[in-house]
């Protein structure tokens, strides 16, 4: 039985984040629990930069 450890992704919306993810699932080596997105507190958008 292969074991898949747990993660976090930091997503941020965008094609290399989306590209990112796929691999990331395809691999099967982590199951992502958790998509962390942040905000901007004024205008509710996924922030460009952390």
């Amino acid at each position: 039985m292969k074991m898949t450890e747990k993660g976090l992704f930091g997503f941020r919306g965008g094609k290399d984040s989306c590209l990112a993810l796929n691999q990331i699932l395809k691999n099967g080596q982590f199951k992502v629990v958790v998509l962390l997105t942040t905000l901007t507190e004024a205008y509710q958008r996924i922030r460009l930069s952390h």
